[in-house]
């Protein structure tokens, strides 16, 4: 198997949890955040770190942006991500290996493409990934995905993050689908799964009150 080399823009909850279950695959995983409370935790715990996020990028082939997009007053603040992805970019723009940039942050569609995301470079490609994990059982629900979705107007960095998930379901033995489709697709698959939950729990606190 491929010696895959990733690195998690954003090590909260999510950034966290996908970041430990591909270490624990036999990838190699480099962690960065800019909350230092959050890197001094993960190095306690034995993973790598890294407090500049140009060496984390440069270091490694796959970067996951995981940062917050806390939803105000109805609508994803997608500052951060912007943020992020600006100084990703910044940093692209002197490697000479291709790299793909999986953004798992929670966004709107359309965002992808205001952010000036949806054209592939010479040696970059941006794909958004949204993850589907619960708060209570991040770990296990990625480790046990029933389903990737990849959204790219960039063919070549959705294969190239497709191929990275082939050998991620080979390790953990799974069995989920991978979905490659467009940027817009894909908020949308992530919104509906999102409002489908919200329906569900709203339906079933009903019934309790019965």
């Amino acid at each position: 198997m491929e010696q895959y080399q990733v690195s998690i823009i954003g090590s909260g909850l999510i950034g966290s949890a996908i970041g430990k279950v591909f270490a624990g695959q036999g990838y190699k995983v480099i962690f960065h955040d800019i909350d230092e409370s959050k890197l001094s935790l993960l190095s306690s715990q034995g993973y790598k770190i890294c407090r500049g996020m140009e060496e984390a990028v440069l270091s490694t082939g796959f970067s996951f942006i995981c940062v917050p997009t806390p939803n105000t007053e109805g609508r994803f603040n997608s500052d951060h991500l912007g943020e992020a992805c600006s100084q990703v970019v910044k940093i692209l723009d002197s490697k000479d290996n291709y790299h793909v940039v999986a953004i798992k942050s929670t966004v709107l569609p359309g965002v992808i493409e205001s952010l000036g995301l949806n054209l592939g470079k010479r040696n970059y490609g941006f794909c958004l990934n949204p993850e589907f994990l619960r708060s209570e059982a991040p770990e296990d629900d990625f480790r046990n995905s029933k389903f990737i979705v990849i959204g790219s107007f960039d063919k070549r960095a959705s294969l190239t993050l497709k191929a990275f998930y082939e050998d991620f379901r080979e390790r953990v033995g799974g069995k989920f689908e991978i979905v490659i489709t467009d940027p817009k697709t894909a908020a949308m698959i992530k919104y509906a799964c999102n409002s489908l939950l919200a329906t569900k729990i709203s339906f079933f606190n009903e019934l309790y009150e019965v």
